[in-house]
């Protein structure tokens, strides 16, 4: 997890390609969009890649040319009770080893 202290909303994380995919051997940071009605509704997430921000050009039924993941599973069984970030990236991850198309 990489921390921004001076805002507490710039969430992100460096997920690894799961091995036996495409994307083994791969390093992906990924941005989670924190919006105002959190945790009432999950952050939208969106794939970056450096430091620099270059959105990540990857080919991927979850992912639009923006880099903005759909993650439907997640908002369907989002519960604002029991969240967790680790939770929120794993989903992620599980995207890249089993795409939801």
């Amino acid at each position: 997890m990489i921390i921004n202290e001076a805002d507490i909303t710039d969430i992100q994380a460096e997920i690894e390609g799961p091995i036996g995919t495409p994307y083994e051997g791969g390093i992906f940071r990924c941005k989670l969009a924190v919006e105002n009605d959190f945790p009432n509704n999950p952050p939208k997430g969106i794939v970056l890649v450096d430091a620099g921000y270059f959105i990540t050009k990857i080919f991927h039924p979850n992912v639009s040319e923006k880099g903005e993941i759909c993650v439907n599973t997640l908002k369907k069984d989002w519960n604002p009770a029991a969240w967790s970030i680790y939770n929120i990236l794993e989903v992620v991850k599980c995207l890249l080893i089993v795409p939801f198309p």
